[in-house]
């Protein structure tokens, strides 16, 4: 649906621009007027200052750097003490993590697997338990069942005399690579126990799961109250396993955030060490404070200097730096608009849909935001520039046309008084039930249609939400009519 090649017009990275422009000539104004203010504080900084220091500024200054001994001789301490040996501590940590998880990626039998042609055998079965006719066995019967399959899905991790057979089946040398290559699980609604077994030599893997359902249903016929199995299903093949996909990039995220956080730890470890040395310096460097203090007294009783700061100079070096920032602010400005546009995953046009997706664009909806250039940005974007009530009307027939005697509906990713504005115009003929992809009662009402057309917003609509609502309305069997663009 999105192996479509996209590209990405000129035009439309100006209309792009232009939609925002506000937001960026106030980015501009922002960054201009900060310029300006650096450039004046800085003028200001650079001038000689009148300055006059006497006998108590120069104790002061001793107090100063007898009080930065104190603290510099503290801060060493706890350094040598605490922070540095907690620094080692947690190098020593991460390294034995990031050895671990290269051990098991190197060792793991499922995390060798290819999640994308992964090798698996299924086994699903029902249990019943049988009824008496006594009424108070009847109210227990679906308990006791309940609690049989509950049961069979604690059954694994079995005994080590289980492991050890299945070991010997799938040839794997560590038994705590096997939990992970099989899974018991029930169904509560349909009261079915699933058993899989991954590997990606389907004989072993169709072994071992006879193996494993003959010792539990054994098990427990011996220890479970009676009741009888019936296979449901069996399957062994090769399929995508979307979990796995999430587990191998979830291990492959955990040793890079290691070594990340390795790299932090040392380089902290080292920023400790030369704290510690700038600390030492620190010491010595207190100690001279006072003979210097005492030399600042003398050269500041035979000097006294008053500079007038240039008010002209000064504001011709703000306006240069209030035009440089209001420059880079323009620049950057656009740089975002059309970063966050393109990679936002937010439809902005229509040829976001006609790029991605093989479906007609019924219509394109004009703005409800008006703007002064909405002709321009509509020309640069390849619509209609015609009047609003006429884009409306071709768009509501159009509709109507495909719709025919159809039973089509209207659903949306995002707010539902989009796909409300839609069927008003309609009068109606064309329903709307909201979205199908976090509202039951929405997907309740899909199954009284035949057909469905999507509503989405520009600005608003994300491609993976209008991904999602294909792929649902086409597992519940519906035709995609076509998509309309507000």
């Amino acid at each position: 649906m999105n192996n479509k090649q996209i590209d990405v017009r000129i035009t439309d990275l100006l209309a792009m621009l232009l939609k925002r422009l506000k937001a960026i000539l106030c980015f501009a104004l922002i960054l201009g007027l900060l310029g300006s203010i650096y450039g004046a504080v800085s003028f200001v900084k650079a001038q000689p200052q009148a300055k006059q220091v006497d006998a108590v500024d120069a104790e002061k200054k001793v107090k100063i750097a007898e009080l930065r001994l104190a603290r510099a001789e503290n801060a060493l301490s706890f350094r040598d003490r605490v922070e540095i040996p907690n620094a080692e501590q947690d190098i020593e940590h991460l390294e034995h993590t990031i050895q671990q998880l290269r051990e098991y990626m190197k060792d793991s039998i499922y995390y060798g697997m290819n999640p994308y042609h992964r090798g698996a055998a299924h086994l699903r079965f029902s249990v019943e338990v049988d009824n008496t006719g006594d009424q108070a066995a009847a109210n227990a019967v679906e308990d006791t069942r309940a609690g049989i399959i509950v049961a069979y899905t604690q059954m694994f991790p079995c005994d080590s005399t289980t492991l050890s057979q299945i070991q010997e089946i799938m040839g794997i040398e560590k038994q705590e690579y096997i939990k992970e290559l099989i899974t018991v699980s029930d169904d509560d609604d349909h009261h079915v126990v699933d058993i899989c077994v991954r590997y990606d030599d389907l004989q072993i893997a169709d072994q071992t799961l006879t193996y494993l359902y003959q010792t539990m249903t054994a098990r427990a016929k011996e220890s479970l109250p009676k009741h009888q199995v019936q296979v449901l299903s069996s399957f062994s093949g090769y399929e995508v396993d979307h979990s796995m996909i999430i587990s191998h990039e979830a291990n492959e995220k955990a040793l890079q955030n290691a070594e990340s956080a390795l790299q932090n730890a040392e380089k902290k470890f080292k920023s400790l060490t030369s704290e510690a040395n700038d600390e030492k310096a620190v010491i010595l460097e207190a100690s001279q404070a006072l003979h210097s203090a005492q030399e600042e007294l003398q050269d500041a009783q035979n000097d006294h200097v008053s500079h007038r700061i240039s008010r002209r100079a000064m504001l011709k070096r703000a306006v240069k730096f209030s035009l440089f920032g209001g420059l880079v602010g323009l620049m950057l400005g656009c740089c975002i608009v059309l970063l966050k546009g393109l990679f936002s995953g937010v439809i902005q046009n229509q040829s976001d849909i006609t790029n991605r997706y093989p479906f007609p664009l019924i219509g394109v909806m004009p703005f409800t935001k008006k703007r002064w250039f909405d002709k321009l940005i509509r020309r640069l974007e390849g619509e209609s520039t015609v009047d609003n009530a006429s884009i409306i009307q071709a768009t509501v027939q159009s509709l109507i046309s495909r719709v025919d005697d159809r039973s089509v509906c209207l659903i949306s990713s995002g707010s539902r008084n989009s796909a409300d504005l839609i069927a008003s115009y309609t009068e109606n003929r064309v329903q709307t039930i909201g979205s199908i992809l976090d509202n039951a009662e929405a997907i309740r009402k899909l199954s009284e249609f035949t057909g469905v057309v999507l509503v989405e917003e520009r600005g608003k609509s994300r491609i993976d939400s209008i991904d999602a609502e294909i792929l649902r309305a086409k597992s519940l069997g519906k035709d995609i009519i076509g998509i309309v663009l507000i």
